[in-house]
Formats: structure tokens, sequence, C-alpha cells
């Protein structure tokens, strides 16, 4: 197997739980606000110490005590992927963007959720919905990369291209993991990163030189580029 889009796991730049808690004292009884702001320096507290089990626990008591507050469930589908528990966070996404179909924090991490699932047609959707409301190159790299993986070559191709041609694409960066790998996550040029899945492409067309020449030129721009030299060196075996 050929490494091209490197979409197990996130990398450890990922920032965990950071939708807005907004807090105050409503309309509640003064016992249920009295509860509600010590289990709020509970989950701030737990946040800080980077405990994210105990901060989770505090966000259930705070919705429970204040459901009409929906920014909590931005917090708890946020830290419910940064924990790794893909199926909750992706459960609490779907009830958030039924709602709110803007949140784009939210969507992200349902994409991800999908994404680490192996969902990958339901993770295709999101990036696309991402990428339409963003226009974000990131995510239209994500959504070839699962157009591949789908083996819908054509449109995977054409939006390489559009990658390739876009003005933005020369500073812009994208995180790739790799799970048996130290390090294990690169910040690779997008550029990089398209050209290596074009070699992949080329390689289950058994277009092999078309496919070093891919590798070759991902690795001129960045010559540590990991998934393109054991890309080559695969090939070479081969």
């Amino acid at each position: 197997m050929f490494l091209f889009t490197g979409l197990s796991g996130f990398s450890q730049e990922k920032k965990i739980g950071q939708a807005a808690l907004k807090t105050g004292a409503g309309t509640s009884s003064p016992a249920v606000n009295q509860q509600f702001q010590l289990q709020e320096k509970i989950y701030r507290r737990a946040r800080q110490l980077g405990d994210l089990t105990t901060a989770t626990q505090a966000l259930h008591t705070m919705i429970a005590l204040r459901p009409e507050k929906t920014d909590l469930n931005d917090s708890l589908c946020l830290i419910y992927l940064g924990r790794g528990l893909f199926q909750q966070s992706r459960d609490v996404a779907k009830e958030v963007l039924e709602k709110n179909s803007g949140n784009l924090p939210v969507r992200e991490a349902l994409a991800q959720s999908y994404e680490n699932l192996g969902s990958y047609p339901d993770a295709l959707t999101a990036y696309e919905t991402l990428y339409n409301g963003t226009k974000k190159l990131l995510y239209l790299y994500k959504v070839a990369a699962f157009q591949y993986l789908l083996k819908r070559y054509a449109e995977c191709d054409a939006n390489l291209r559009q990658i390739e041609l876009s003005p933005e694409a020369p500073a812009e960066k994208v995180v790739l993991n790799y799970p048996n790998e130290n390090p294990n996550f690169q910040k690779v040029p997008i550029l990089a990163a398209a050209l290596n899945i074009r070699g992949v492409i080329a390689i289950d067309m058994n277009k092999l030189t078309e496919a070093a020449d891919y590798f070759d030129q991902a690795l001129l721009l960045m010559p540590d580029f990991i998934m393109a030299k054991k890309n080559k060196e695969r090939l070479s075996g081969k």
C-alpha cells in the first residue's frame, strides 16, 4: 500500500475544544446558577491541566443544568474530538448542525470524525461542504484525497489541478500524519502533497515513470517529505 494522504489521526497542532464558552447567571434559579458556576470553574481548571475527562464530565453537568446554552455542545463536540472519541464527536456535531448548519468549527469536527472513523463517503461530503463555504485549499486537498480513496480519479485530478493553479498554493501547507513514524506528523507544502497523490494515481494507472516524476517534483519542493520518499522507494523496489 502506497502512502498518499496521511488521513489516520490528527496532528499535535489540532486545537481542542475551542468553542466559545459563554457564561452568565441567566434566568435560572440561584441554586442552579451556583451549581453551574461551580461546574464552570471545574471545567476551566480541568482544561488548564489538560484533563479532558473531567472537563467532559463538567460540561455534561453544565448542559443538564442550563440546556438553553447551546454553545456548550460546541465545546463538548470539540473535546470529544480531542479525546479521540470520534463517534461521540460525530453524534454531537450532527445535533449541533441540525440547529446551526453554518457552525464551521463543528462542521470541521464532523468531517474529522468521519475521517477518523473511516467513513470516507461521509468525510468527502463534509469536506466538500466546508470547501464550498470557505474556499480554503486545505479543504479542497481533503476533498481530492477522499476522491482518490473512493477511486473517483477524474474528480480528484481536476481538484488537484485546481490546487496547483491556485495563487494561494505556494504559501499553503497541510499537516500529514504518520502513525508509525517518528515524528508522527509533518507540515508539508500543499503543492507537494498534491503531487504525491498524483504520483499514486499514476501508479494505479501503471504509469510508473510518470509516478516517479511526480514524486521527484514533490521532493524538490520538500526534500524531507516522508510520504514522497517512501512512495519513491517502494516504486523503485517494485
